[in-house]
């Protein structure tokens, strides 16, 4: 009989530890950050166990296998990392912003990436145009837009990835504390453009998230709270809201024709919002049928680390050795490429690719082991990370682990952030804005910021 239920038990335990380190975790942002992306990926359990959409049955075995990597995550997260940070920020976050836009490092990678997805944006204008309709541009985006040009495809991976996070979160922070308008709507347009291109609802849908985080943080960090700060982030929230939804209802429109249908937008976001919900939910039953199918045999057994942190290194790194004589197969073709290959029922009239949990990939690499061990350290990075925002004050650390947040967090549950071929020029990015700005800082260390100066006249 207890068999019936053991489902409940193993999502019972995991939401039990959840609650108690939680409880346990005493910085505000440290909390925060575990209460949102813990609560996340509980409630999402909880959906799964009810089952409102009808999806295919979860096995005891899966919840099991989902409730060790989810509380091993949260274990990891739970102890204190030793000293991160050996260097704190002398202004606030409005002042480093500021000293950002004259950084050298940041004006180059802006402008040329500006150029490039613009370029890009263009082109994909006129493919559909010529389609009539988005129609083949998601399958052929490579092909159509890119017109095959490898390198053309790096520089987007390498450099307007991390521009597009950079800008979400400056933007959504300049947003809701008001501040650098002109600086804000030029990154507002290359977040539009960037959205655009291959016809990406789901990116709308990460700007989506970036608003809600950065001002749950931005509320949470503010000292001092002035009367009716929160009714009028609430507005600026809603605002923004508001002009991403129709944009992700407008390129999910646009596969049916590029004429403006009003029914067809509304349709849009209704489905947009259903399937925000099926994306997580959808995971666990994908993750049973590839256990179910030897999607491990099918990929040649383990992998022992390259599935989850090949990535971009694993994907050009095969292929420069590939071309100077030394063959060595790209691992994303027997794991990320399998699951995007085969589609999938998950349920009636539901089918699915490619989303099969972070877990998919640890288990590629060392079966149950990998589920165990690689949320473990992924919970002590997120800890890292938020711990080296808390300690060094820096509007760079800031935007890192609000990009942890929508981009590893948030999908965890649904697909691994780290083989994206994005993920590692991202951090890499992250970590030398950061070696950049305290350079650029303590030059001025013994003597007065001139932005400082501009602020109090």
């Amino acid at each position: 009989m207890i068999d019936i239920y053991m489902e409940y038990i193993f999502v019972s335990i995991v939401i039990i530890i959840y609650v108690l380190i939680w409880l346990s975790l005493k910085q505000s942002r440290v909390k925060m950050f575990f209460f949102l992306a813990g609560g996340y990926w509980c409630v999402s359990l909880i959906i799964s166990l009810f089952n409102p959409y009808e999806l295919n049955a979860v096995s005891p075995y899966i919840y099991a296998l989902v409730s060790i990597g989810y509380t091993s995550c949260f274990v990891g997260y739970a102890y204190k990392t030793k000293r991160v940070c050996r260097y704190e920020m002398p202004v606030g976050y409005e002042l480093q912003i500021k000293e950002l836009y004259h950084l050298r490092f940041v004006q180059f990678s802006f402008f040329a990436s500006f150029l490039l997805v613009a370029y890009l944006a263009s082109t994909q204008w006129q493919v559909i145009l010529l389609q009539g309709a988005l129609g083949n541009l998601k399958l052929d985006f490579f092909e159509l837009v890119f017109n095959n040009n490898s390198a053309l495809y790096l520089l987007y991976q390498v450099l307007a990835f991390p521009i597009f996070h950079l800008s979400s979160a400056l933007v959504s922070y300049n947003v809701i504390k008001g501040r650098d308008w002109k600086y804000t709507t030029l990154m507002f347009i290359y977040i539009l453009l960037f959205c655009f291109l291959g016809g990406k609802r789901g990116y709308f849908a990460i700007f989506f998230e970036y608003i809600i985080i950065v001002a749950i943080f931005a509320v949470l960090i503010s000292k001092n709270r002035k009367k009716g700060e929160l009714k009028s982030l609430v507005k600026k929230v809603g605002g923004m809201l508001t002009v991403i939804l129709v944009g992700a209802a407008y390129m999910t429109a646009l596969s049916g024709g590029v004429e403006y249908d009003k029914d067809r937008i509304k349709e849009s976001n209704g489905k947009n919002i259903d399937n925000m919900i099926i994306y997580n939910v959808g995971a666990y039953r994908a993750f049973e049928y590839a256990l179910n199918n030897d999607y491990l045999g099918k990929a040649g057994g383990y992998q022992y680390g390259r599935a989850s942190f090949g990535g971009f290194l694993d994907y050009y790194g095969s292929s420069v050795l590939s071309t100077i004589g030394l063959p060595i197969r790209r691992v994303s073709d027997s794991t990320m490429k399998l699951l995007q290959d085969n589609e999938i029922s998950i349920g009636k009239d539901r089918n699915f690719n490619y989303i099969y949990t972070s877990f998919m990939y640890f288990y590629f690499d060392f079966g149950i082991l990998g589920i165990l061990f690689i949320s473990f350290f992924f919970g002590r990075f997120l800890r890292y990370c938020v711990e080296l925002s808390v300690m060094d004050n820096s509007i760079v650390s800031f935007a890192l682990i609000c990009y942890l947040f929508v981009t590893a967090c948030l999908l965890f549950g649904g697909s691994w952030f780290f083989m994206s071929l994005s993920a590692q020029p991202i951090l890499l990015y992250y970590y030398l804005l950061r070696r950049k700005q305290i350079k650029y800082f303590k030059s001025y260390e013994n003597g007065i910021i001139r932005d400082e100066l501009q602020l109090t006249q």
